[in-house]
């Protein structure tokens, strides 16, 4: 004889609980894998950047007024050439620079078009995977269209989340806080 009266018995209410434990596992490891994959790529996206800031610096060299002078000894002008990197990194990954001191800039280059950059005036960490670049001069102060010092280093910025969700900043290895002291003099 059958009992009747029970919509779930013991088995279905077992079941429906492994099914629930194996929906939240596989929840968890989905947020877990997509924040270490993202977080990889974006690691590798300030490293592209960094090449390609350099590959720039090594065709665009500038001259410190203050590194000029006259060797008598040799009879000609002694300067020493500095790296110069751009001012801008615009939203599209556009390298751009200022034109003979105004404000007007001049495009001369491309990064990986998937690369995001904030605006100027976005705060990075409302912006999450989206880098910030910020010019420095040889002392590592903060360049702006106004000033007439050299670009010689740069900071790169990204927030991101790591696979358990924290927010981590992340500097790329070749920003003016990841270059040791005695390494900044150039």
């Amino acid at each position: 004889m059958k009992k009747s009266g029970a919509i779930f018995t013991f088995s279905h209410i077992i079941i429906l609980a492994i099914c629930m434990i194996l929906l939240f596992a596989g929840v968890s490891a989905g947020y877990y894998i997509v924040n270490g994959w993202r977080a990889n790529a974006v690691r590798a996206q300030a490293d592209e950047i960094d090449k390609a800031l350099v590959e720039y610096s090594k065709t665009h060299k500038g001259i410190q007024d203050k590194g000029i002078h006259y060797d008598s000894f040799k009879s000609k002008v002694v300067y020493t050439k500095k790296q110069d990197y751009p001012l801008y990194l615009d939203d599209l990954g556009q390298i751009e620079e200022k034109s003979s001191g105004t404000s007007a800039k001049e495009n001369v280059g491309l990064i990986n078009s998937n690369v995001e950059f904030c605006k100027n005036g976005e705060d990075p960490r409302a912006n999450l995977y989206k880098f910030k670049y910020t010019p420095l001069d040889i002392n590592g102060n903060e360049i702006t269209v106004s000033s007439s010092e050299p670009v010689t280093y740069y900071n790169l910025e990204v927030f991101y989340k790591n696979e358990k969700g924290d927010i981590i900043r992340y500097v790329s290895p070749g920003s003016y806080e990841k270059i040791k002291d005695n390494e900044k003099k150039l």
